[in-house]
């Protein structure tokens, strides 16, 4: 009996040891912050490869993004049409000094009717540091590039204004 009674006791006890407190609680209250800048926007000008006339197997001309030499190892540029030839030209605008990284889908189709010729190997103008994709906006949060590509011409493309559009992305870093 006295063993109930002993352990009884130390049942009662045990639980207010438990929850007993070592000292007064403390608390603080901290600061939080967040800084929105301003979205990335980026616009482009029309990449223009000049007038071609095509061969009978398959050929390329490529569009440097500085905008020139245009590279024509098949010479299907018409005379007088390299002038016309410009590589796309595209302003971004964000937050000033922030840097930014930019990106293309691997290719596009440029369309005439059910005629397609491919854009491939889109590089960016203005190499900086060995990072071409990474830049800088400048201190009023501007900056621009030249675009490049590679135009897959196919063998006998039938004749006709192709056009299309080809993805450019920027992001911040």
């Amino acid at each position: 009996m006295r063993l109930i009674l002993a352990a009884t006791a130390a049942m009662l006890v045990l639980p207010s040891a438990v929850f007993a407190q070592a000292g007064p609680s403390s608390s603080a209250t901290a600061d939080a912050s967040a800084t929105v800048v301003q979205p990335l926007q980026v616009d482009c000008d029309t990449m223009h490869f000049g007038q071609l006339a095509p061969l009978s197997s398959p050929t390329y001309v490529i569009m440097p993004a500085q905008g020139s030499p245009l590279e024509d190892p098949y010479d299907i540029v018409v005379p007088g049409t390299r002038d016309f030839a410009t590589p796309g030209n595209c302003h971004v605008t964000g937050e000033p000094g922030l840097s930014y990284h930019v990106s293309f889908a691997d290719s596009a189709t440029l369309s005439h009717g059910n005629d397609t010729m491919t854009l491939s190997a889109f590089t960016i103008s203005q190499e900086v540091d060995g990072q071409p994709y990474d830049r800088l906006l400048s201190s009023t949060g501007s900056n621009g590039f030249g675009v490049g590509a590679k135009l897959n011409v196919g063998a006998n493309q039938p004749p006709g204004l192709y056009t299309g559009t080809y993805l450019v992305s920027v992001q911040y870093n």
